[in-house]
């Protein structure tokens, strides 16, 4: 039976190419286009490894690690970052992320991923961890700040709605 991947992936073109490279060197791949969406389809059929864009619509990549990371199901299952800078992979990796496959090393990336599902995992000195967790802590506490501000005003602008009728 072959290995399934999850590819969270926004843009549709580069999550096609991923699914046609990892699908002709034999993996399962199931496709989401959001965060939100790539956690309740890793929780309703776990993957055998997750490989997700650190960048999403709504949720960051390195929320996306730290949400999935806290499921008992998919605590053990490797989580692979995808991005552009050293700063995204140690703060995807200070969030809870087994590995980093840097944006254009398509190549490689069936390589990457036995070589994940195989054992092999990334890790940030301790210093470095404590940095991206700070940076990771203040990132989500700006992402909920957002939320909740937008919770807000479309509670006000129901209750305006309301008193209008």
């Amino acid at each position: 039976m072959p290995r399934r991947v999850l590819c969270i992936e926004a843009d549709p073109s580069s999550r096609e190419r991923v699914r046609e490279l990892l699908e002709r060197e034999g993996f399962a791949v199931a496709l989401a286009s959001s965060g939100l969406e790539g956690v309740a389809r890793a929780l309703t059929f776990p993957p055998d490894l997750v490989l997700a864009d650190v960048h999403q619509p709504d949720l960051e990549g390195a929320e996306l690690a730290a949400r999935l990371k806290r499921e008992p199901v998919l605590a053990r299952v490797p989580f692979v970052a995808l991005g552009d800078s050293p700063a995204e992979r140690e703060l995807a990796l200070g969030a809870g992320a087994d590995g980093f496959v840097e944006r254009g090393r398509e190549a490689e990336l069936a390589a990457e991923v036995r070589a994940f599902l195989d054992g092999k995992r990334e890790r940030l000195d301790e210093d470095g961890e404590r940095i991206t967790l700070r940076a990771l802590s203040g990132s989500m506490a700006a992402h909920l700040e957002t939320a909740l501000a937008g919770a807000r005003d479309a509670t006000l602008r129901v209750e305006e709605l309301a008193r209008l009728r």
